[in-house]
C-alpha cells in the first residue's frame, strides 16, 4: 500500500515544483547547493534541480528500512553524504 503513496506523491510533486518554479522561487537549472548547501560533496557538486528531477543525479536507490526512508532528517543527512554514482546529466 505504501508503494502506491509514493507513485501517488510524484504527480503531486511535480506539480509543487512547478508552482515554485512559476512563482520564482526555484530554477530548474541551478545547481542543488543553491537550496541544500550540504548536498555539495562527494561528486555532487555539479548536480542541478532538473537532474535530481529527472533521476540523473547518479544517486542510487539503496536499501534502506522504513523506518529510515519516513525520517526526513535522517534521509536529508543521508543523501546529502551519498556519492554520485556517474556525472550529473549524464548515464
Amino acid at each position: 500500500a505504501l508503494q502506491y503513496v509514493f507513485f501517488t506523491l510524484k504527480g503531486l510533486v511535480a506539480i509543487a515544483v512547478a508552482l515554485y518554479v512559476q512563482r520564482g522561487l526555484l530554477d530548474y537549472s541551478a545547481l542543488v547547493k543553491t537550496y541544500w548547501p550540504e548536498y555539495e560533496q562527494n561528486g555532487k557538486e555539479n548536480t542541478t534541480v532538473v537532474d535530481i528531477l529527472s533521476h540523473r543525479a547518479g544517486l542510487t536507490l539503496d536499501d534502506y528500512p522504513m523506518e529510515r526512508i519516513l525520517n526526513l532528517t535522517v534521509m536529508v543527512h543521508t543523501r546529502s553524504l551519498s556519492i554520485s554514482r556517474f556525472l550529473s546529466g549524464g548515464l
